[in-house]
């Protein structure tokens, strides 16, 4: 459904006129169909402008809620009205600047409709021409033109009677088309972030969250492609049209919503729009007690997937339906977890920890409670953080992801913690790569579960883990982790100058990603360019100060350069810090540096023996070590481990 005077334009009743402008420095563009302030486009959907041209084209008069539902949507069309009208005056109230209290453009009339109050300067109707001509009568023929003939008479008759029937098989399509499912099928979709409307920022988190589960819960669905939580909050504050989005994304459809709460009750209004046409296909508002915050989230997907005609097979029905009731401040807890989470600095990840523990002493049987713990010891202890010691953090990762296991073993989010956990800190690989597949065979929608087992095949299958970590990008598009690991692989393949590329473009998603840095940094100083790879170094070290891998990262530069007094200096510093939080490794690779091959072999067996996570044998910067005996007997040994293990 179109506003009269766009579809006057696009029928050649009017031509296109010039824009219509309001307030101090807005046009509304008819012709380009775009709305602009001080001549800059401004992002507003195609709900949200048709109403804005309805409102305007009757400016100064009542719009009630029926004629906006009518004209916008039509008689046929199934849609939650109230909710979806809200959100689009939401939306341009948002992008004019427009306060309800004191409105400049809209005024609400409450329980009736809206009306446009603001000036409007330049064209304010269709063509005065076209318009009269419109409304006059048809002209009444003189008394002595000629009467119809008979056959005349019945020429006129069958051309009204086709017209009619045109007509009416024209009204009889429409109806089709608007009240039928999209005749392209969906099969991938993006859950946007959900709109916060508590009225306090600081429950940013709570709408997060609301976003994370809804995501969660689609994810079960195996026929339906979902893309991932990262890529999804890319576009929190984006000026990108829904159909820009779902491009960038490859996703067929896209959620969007709204939050809000009153004391121990919450609300939300979630509409699902098809993305190729911005069509607004389903709509629907929830309300209920915060305890059954997970069932809700389960009747959303449930009815998403109705919408978009996928049968759920009777263990997604099942994963759907059974959802205990959750303690609120548990709940409560574990979302700002999750939402410190997500922030990967030291000081987040050890905030996180917080969170998991109040959940989990609020409600002990809560299982994502347990597993975002595991995932907050493996990130903190393993990952380039750092911010807890792996003697601290690989019991309790291990004890917190098997206790997330045992209260739900259907979670694939609870096996990747356990996967990621014996991965980090010590565990059978047959038993680490059982845990991932089980992960990916509850949910193969879960790009975590697919990142960290492509980290398990770095080194070891490499072609399976570039094909993992792939499908966790088309997953999660826009994830700096996975976007970066590819780097990482295609390093290791010594594909160095895809890998470089595909780096930069990784900081092109986030300039401040710690590893990615630190993994260009390394890159650059392979192929000899030897200022840029400092530059890198230091960037992560501004990013995260003190950390090893950047510290690490530095030394080898220097050494290449041959500035080995001044990595003579911050080796002790370097060593007692890898034995602390055992990373042997990065130690192996400055003496590699400076050419020190005894202490570079000492160093690397020290690695392999304290399961260094980053060991690898595979990566092309032990490769000055490859021609000697002790590293050809290491590698047996490693290799004979591998080749034990049935694929």
């Amino acid at each position: 459904m179109y506003s009269k005077w766009y579809r006057d334009m696009a029928s050649g009743q009017v031509s296109s006129p010039n824009p219509i402008k309001f307030g101090d420095d807005l046009e509304l563009d008819l012709g380009a169909y775009e709305l602009r302030r001080a001549g800059r486009p401004l992002k507003l959907e195609r709900i949200p402008m048709e109403l804005l041209m309805l409102l305007i084209e009757q400016r100064g008069q009542l719009v009630t809620r029926e004629q906006i539902a009518e004209s916008i949507w039509g008689r046929d069309v199934f849609v939650d009205a109230d909710t979806s009208i809200n959100s689009a005056i939401r939306k341009i109230r948002q992008v004019l600047r427009d306060e309800p209290e004191n409105p400049r453009f809209v005024q609400t009339v409450t329980g009736r409709g809206y009306r446009f109050i603001a000036p409007l300067v330049g064209p304010t109707a269709p063509d005065e021409a076209v318009a009269a001509k419109e409304e006059s009568p048809p002209p009444v023929p003189p008394e002595s033109a000629p009467k119809p003939t008979t056959t005349r008479r019945y020429w006129i008759a069958g051309l009204v009677a086709a017209g009619l029937l045109l007509a009416l098989v024209a009204v009889t399509a429409r109806r089709q088309l608007l009240t039928k499912p999209p005749p392209a099928a969906i099969r991938s979709i993006a859950v946007l972030p959900f709109e916060n409307l508590t009225g306090n920022p600081e429950q940013q988190y709570f709408a997060d969250g609301m976003t994370d589960a809804l995501i969660t819960a689609l994810a079960q669905i195996r026929q339906l492609r979902v893309i991932s939580r990262t890529s999804a909050m890319h576009y929190r504050d984006t000026r990108k049209t829904l159909p820009e989005i779902a491009r960038e994304l490859g996703v067929d459809a896209v959620v969007e919503g709204s939050v809000s709460r009153t004391n121990r009750r919450i609300r939300i209004n979630a509409q699902l729009i098809q993305a190729s046409t911005d069509r607004h296909l389903w709509a629907e508002s929830h309300d209920r007690d915060i305890e059954d915050v997970l069932m809700l989230q389960s009747e959303l997907a449930r009815a998403i997937s109705s919408e978009v005609q996928i049968q759920l097979t009777s263990q997604e029905q099942a994963n759907l339906t059974a959802k205990r009731p959750v303690n609120p401040q548990a709940y409560e807890a574990y979302l700002e977890g999750r939402f410190f989470w997500n922030k990967r600095s030291k000081e987040s990840i050890l905030k996180s920890i917080e969170f998991f523990d109040e959940a989990i002493r609020r409600d002990p049987g809560y299982a994502a409670a347990y597993a975002g713990l595991a995932d907050a010891y493996n990130v903190g202890g393993c990952g380039a953080p750092m911010a807890i010691p792996i003697s601290e953090g690989g019991p309790k990762a291990k004890a917190a992801a098997l206790k997330a296991v045992e209260l739900d073993g259907n979670s694939a989010e609870a096996h990747t913690a356990l996967g990621m956990a014996m991965n980090c800190y010590g565990g059978k690989l047959f038993a680490v790569e059982s845990e991932f597949r089980k992960a990916i065979a509850l949910n193969p929608n879960y790009a975590p579960a697919r990142h960290f087992y492509a980290v398990l095949l770095l080194g070891w299958r490499n072609q399976e883990g570039i094909e993992q970590i792939q499908e966790a990008v088309r997953l999660d598009p826009v994830s700096p982790n996975s976007n970066g690991l590819l780097g990482e692989f295609l390093f290791e393949t010594r594909q160095f100058d895809k890998g470089i590329l595909q780096l930069k473009k990784t900081l092109e998603l986030d300039p401040n990603q710690h590893n990615s840095r630190v993994r260009l940094g390394f890159a650059y100083a392979i192929v000899k360019r030897y200022a840029e790879a400092e530059n890198e170094f230091r960037e992560a070290e501004r990013i995260s100060p003190g950390t090893l891998s950047s510290l690490g990262g530095l030394a080898y530069v220097y050494a290449l350069e041959g500035e080995t007094a001044r990595v003579e200096k911050m080796l002790p510093e370097l060593e007692a810090n890898a034995v602390k939080t055992g990373h042997p490794w990065i130690v192996c690779l400055v003496y590699v540096g400076l050419n020190r091959r005894t202490e570079a072999l000492r160093w690397l067996e020290k690695a392999h023996d304290d399961r260094d996570f980053w060991f690898d044998l595979e990566n092309p910067l032990v490769d000055p070590l490859r021609s000697d005996p002790a590293f050809e007997k290491l590698n047996t040994r490693v290799k004979a481990v591998r080749s034990a293990i049935p694929k």
